[in-house]
């Protein structure tokens, strides 16, 4: 259970991580009532804070975009 706990914080450094190693980790293991239980808690969790974050995301972008402010664009380290 603390494994799957764990890679919760995987999104950091791989898109999708938090949703991908949780579902592996808990597919495996699911013969447990306990971890099959709190598995798919947890990953519903993940799924709807997933969703949540996005809509956040696109409806601060949209915002932003609606009142020409183009600022949030402007990152620190430029890739191109």
């Amino acid at each position: 259970m603390q494994l799957i706990n764990s890679f919760i914080i995987s999104f950091i450094g791989i898109p999708f991580g938090n949703l991908i190693f949780t579902f592996i980790l808990w597919y495996r293991n699911r013969k447990s009532k306990f971890v099959d239980e709190v598995g798919r808690r947890i990953i519903n969790f993940q799924i709807l804070w997933w969703i949540a974050l996005n809509v956040i995301i696109v409806c601060i972008t949209a915002i932003k975009l609606k009142h020409n402010s183009y600022n949030f664009l402007n990152l620190p380290i430029r890739f191109l």
